[in-house]
């Protein structure tokens, strides 16, 4: 796996924010990180750099997931640049927020979900799933909604039984037990409850239909763009599991339950500033199915061609919400 390709593709992404004047403001009010994070990567290059370095390591765990699993037979790096292009997309231009470390023990627990198949006693595999996915949850409430797919996949990959049932809600309450316990000492045990609660509204209330042209077209791009790239993946849903093993068809089905259950979080998430950055929640299996669509020998010319439009669109989106260079 040519991993200094996905390095220099997260590199030239973020290229325009490195002779930009400034970053814009990001909140970084949650649970486990604070604004004394926001104060740390106050320098510009420090706070750029960490983000394209978060990115570059995600995009290889997600291109790993690919491989380890045998979901294709080819092992290009096709899904991690996808993955860069999608998490870098649905940034922008944020830049680095929140959401995108919460992503990264997002897919931990992919990975760890993915694991339990025909595993004997997969007690700390199915532990460290639900672990990750709530410290995942605690930096960025959304991720909450992708218990169902944990569930499902005990469900599809395991012959389902009370003991691990038991040990994936375990996995899931330990960190926020902690969590708990700490705010507890400090007297501020309902900042847990505030953290989940009131980080839920419906987002298109506050959509202003009588803005210009220009404004609507960016508020609805990456509702519309993702959307299209699921509703895609979905008409070729048969054949992308072609061939595959049983526990590889399985897994991609997950994926797909994953991309769905994105979609309605988007409309009851207000997380500031941008609600749209609930996007990176599907960056991850949205990557690996439109992956695996891609490494596809048929209209190889019409994919490379929608690559090349995707980030173009990326281009746009800097040009738009960027700064004076």
């Amino acid at each position: 796996m040519n991993l200094a390709f996905l390095l220099l593709f997260a590199t030239i992404l973020h290229g325009y924010y490195f002779v930009s004047d400034g970053i814009p403001a990001t909140e970084w009010s949650s649970l486990l990180l604070g604004e004394s994070i926001r104060e740390l990567l106050s320098n510009r290059i420090i706070t750029i750099v960490t983000a394209v370095i978060l990115i570059f390591i995600q995009a290889v765990l997600v291109n790993d997931v690919v491989i380890k699993h045998k979901f294709s037979r080819s092992l290009s790096t096709v899904t991690g640049a996808l993955y860069v292009l999608f998490c870098s997309l649905a940034l922008s231009a944020e830049i680095l927020h929140p959401t995108l470390i919460a992503n990264l023990f997002f897919i931990l627990s992919i990975r760890s979900l993915f694991n339990i198949y025909k595993k004997h006693l997969p007690i700390s595999t199915i532990f460290n799933s639900g672990f990750f996915l709530m410290v995942a949850a605690l930096i960025y409430p959304a991720y909450i909604i992708y218990f169902i797919s944990l569930l499902l996949g005990l469900i599809s990959l395991r012959n389902i039984s009370l003991r691990e049932s038991l040990q994936l809600i375990f996995g899931l309450l330990a960190p926020l037990f902690l969590c708990f316990v700490l705010y507890q000492f400090s007297g501020h045990s309902h900042m847990i409850t505030s953290h989940f609660l009131d980080s839920f509204a419906f987002t298109w209330n506050s959509i202003d239909t009588g803005s210009d042209v220009i404004t609507l077209i960016s508020t609805y791009f990456k509702p519309v763009f993702f959307s299209m790239l699921i509703i895609s993946s979905i008409v070729f849903n048969d054949s992308i599991k072609k061939k595959k093993k049983y526990d590889v068809i399985k897994k991609i089905e997950l994926l797909y339950w994953m991309l769905l259950l994105t979609l309605p979080a988007y409309f009851f998430v207000a997380s500031a500033p941008d609600p749209q950055l609930v996007f990176v929640l599907m960056a991850a299996p949205l990557a690996i199915v439109t992956g695996l669509i891609m490494e596809s020998d048929s209209n190889k010319i019409l994919k490379e061609f929608f690559f090349i439009l995707i980030i173009a669109a990326f281009f746009v989106f800097q040009l738009k919400d960027g700064f004076e260079i």
